[in-house]
């Protein structure tokens, strides 16, 4: 009669008819009943698929690991196996990975090849530019500070910069220019101010006491003057010269004047007049030139630092 090796279970059996075989089959199930309940209960004392145990309580885990390497231990990248060029690598290269999960070393910018980034995803460099353009701006001020006089080749004047053509700015606008000159070139209300008026005339120095412009105010306009002035005209003379001239006289021999039946002897004289000499006269010349007087020059524009 054949068994099972673990259960010791009687086998079927040819020729047996079937009501012989079922009491075998059911002592069978017994038994395979009996040996999984056996196994869950071996299953219970056991430890859970997951849990921990102290190095100690781990048999000879201690002693393997002392045979072992030392924890504090350090490696040179050149002692690794899956680093390559650690030795030949230059200062400042980076160790990148390469497609068979060995690494190696190459030059970071080689590395990152042609790429852009974001203003925003650079750390630091909206609060470097705005650095940078606050000191830019300081530098400008300090070079051309708010309301400096500059000459322009072309009519359209730069940012930053107003044309000196008299127009009325609101105080808010342009508080710096405000703070520079004032209303002294003129206002239209008390919230407002002027830039000067440079169209046409020319630039000068204020005197500020030297006596070249005497009693000149400053910010204030001047209009054009030729200075007091004589001309010496002289008239060639003619020469001097006299006139002659024809008179009657009373000849001698004549009766007295008063007597009765008087006789007139009268006979005709001649003289000259007295020589005039040398003499000058008074002229008047007649005026040239155009409706002002101008040196040399050229158009430009003027504008004042806002």
């Amino acid at each position: 009669m054949e068994k099972t090796k673990k259960l010791n279970m009687e086998l079927p059996k040819e020729g047996r008819f079937i009501s012989s075989e079922f009491p075998i089959l059911r002592e069978n199930l017994v038994k395979i009943d009996q040996a999984i309940d056996d196994i869950d209960e071996k299953a219970d004392s056991k430890a859970s698929s997951q849990h921990l145990h102290a190095m100690e309580d781990v048999v000879g885990l201690e002693t393997a690991l002392k045979n072992k390497m030392a924890a504090d231990k350090t490696f040179s990248f050149a002692d690794l196996s899956d680093v390559e060029g650690a030795r030949d690598a230059a200062n400042n290269y980076v160790l990148y990975k390469l497609n068979d999960d060995h690494f190696t070393f190459g030059s970071a910018i080689s590395l990152l090849g042609e790429h852009q980034h974001k203003a925003e995803d650079i750390i630091g460099l909206k609060d470097s530019y705005q650095e940078l353009h606050d000191e830019i701006e300081r530098e400008i001020k300090e070079i051309f500070p708010s309301g400096f006089i500059a000459t322009f080749a072309m009519k359209t004047v730069p940012s930053g910069w107003l044309l000196c053509d008299g127009a009325t700015y609101k105080r808010t606008d342009y508080p710096r220019l405000f703070k520079a000159i004032g209303d002294q070139w003129g206002k239209d209300s008390d919230t407002t101010f002027k830039v000067p008026d440079f169209r046409g005339v020319f630039l000068r120095g204020f005197d500020n006491g030297r006596g070249l412009d005497q009693e000149r105010e400053f910010a204030k306009y001047q209009p054009d003057s030729i200075r007091s002035h004589t001309h010496n005209c002289t008239i060639d003379a003619a020469g001097g010269h006299a006139h002659k001239f024809w008179y009657s006289e009373v000849d001698t021999g004549a009766s007295d004047i008063g007597q009765r039946n008087p006789r007139y002897k009268r006979q005709t004289g001649s003289r000259m007049t007295e020589s005039a000499g040398v003499h000058t006269h008074r002229a008047t010349i007649s005026s040239t030139g155009g409706a002002e007087t101008r040196p040399v020059n050229a158009t430009v524009i003027y504008a004042i630092k806002a």
